[in-house]
């Protein structure tokens, strides 16, 4: 398998927007709105494995989409638009060549048609499952692509099994069975509606709500564990909150519990060089950026430098090393690099 420099529609495996929401919400609990990674805005140019898809039906069928997208997601939570893209417009961009990659990918699954089927189904989707990429309707589930197994591959849905692995360390992965739960995911990411928790790390099921938690048993995107509890923030302003309990609820209802008076509010967020995590008696969260020592640290774009452990990539951009083993590289959107 090589790996040629550069390197959503639906469902998947890997850091959603969803999941960067989550990362994001555990951080802020702990004293600053965290980020997650994302990737390059080039198309796949691919060999082997069945023709990718026609490039200018896929953008014109991909543009719809990211409109539908964004648009849905502004309508449910503008603080979920401004927390993971900044503006409507960086969320076009970055979701519609994120799409263009998959359905020009080799042998993918998001044809044409099911592209379309997808954005149609999306304004139906559940807006308290839809910012945290739960339980997409049918048409926005990953589809099977052509691809038999043992074949290499950037994206789910480029193989028969509508499961890619290995791209939890690599651009590049093989089309294989998706992990069940149980199974180990220190090199293989879990696929959607699965967590990596636990030590060793295994792929399980999250958590709901009122449900038991621990430190291996991960309460559900939006949930907190609360004394062994997966416990829902709170979604009415003005009404009355625990400050270190479940509190307010970020990113649907885009409100913080504050500190002074115990009752939600709206969630500040701050830009760039501003200061976030606890200002006066509340959390502030970050425009598309991070909050590593209390000051709002931009997302890196795809196609922009990164170092693991670094700064974040605008999700869903994944930092890829440059080097198989290396820690630098650039910010790629999933399926943005060949791989053969």
């Amino acid at each position: 398998m090589t790996r040629r420099a550069q390197r959503l529609p639906g469902g998947g495996h890997g850091l959603t927007i969803g999941a960067c929401l989550a990362l994001t919400w555990a951080a802020l609990c702990a004293a600053s709105f965290a980020a997650c990674s994302p990737a390059n805005v080039m198309g796949v140019v691919g060999t082997g494995g069945a023709p990718a898809g026609d490039p200018a039906a896929v953008a014109k069928a991909c543009d719809a989409y990211a409109q539908a997208y964004c648009g849905h997601l502004a309508s449910c939570s503008p603080t979920a638009t401004g927390l993971a893209f900044g503006t409507g417009a960086t969320c076009e961009a970055v979701t519609g060549a994120a799409c263009l990659n998959q359905g020009t990918a080799p042998g993918s699954g998001w044809t044409v048609p099911r592209t379309a089927g997808c954005t149609q189904a999306i304004p139906s989707w559940a807006c308290g499952d839809f910012v945290f990429g739960a339980n997409p309707p049918p048409e926005c589930q990953t589809p099977a692509g052509t691809l038999p197994s043992g074949s290499p591959c950037g994206v789910d849905a480029q193989c028969v099994s509508a499961y890619c692995g290995g791209l939890a360390a690599s651009a590049c992965g093989t089309c294989e069975a998706p992990p069940a739960p149980g199974d180990a995911c220190t090199s293989d990411l879990c696929p959607l509606g699965l967590v990596c928790s636990g030590s060793p790390p295994r792929c399980s099921a999250y958590v709901a709500s009122g449900a038991a938690c621990t430190a291996s048993q991960t309460c559900a995107v939006g949930l907190s564990c609360l004394s062994g509890t997966c416990t829902p923030g709170v979604m009415s302003a003005d009404a009355g909150c625990v400050f270190k309990g479940p509190g307010c609820d970020p990113y649907v209802a885009g409100l913080s519990c504050s500190a002074s008076s115990s009752a939600c509010v709206t969630l500040q967020l701050a830009g760039a060089g501003e200061a976030c995590g606890m200002v006066v008696d509340q959390q502030v969260g970050c425009v598309a950026g991070t909050c590593p020592r209390g000051v709002c640290v931009p997302f890196v774009a795809p196609g922009g430098a990164c170092e693991l452990g670094g700064a974040s990539c605008l999700a869903p951009a994944r930092c890829d090393p440059t080097a198989d083993g290396g820690t630098t590289g650039f910010c790629q959107l999933p399926g943005a690099v060949a791989c053969d």
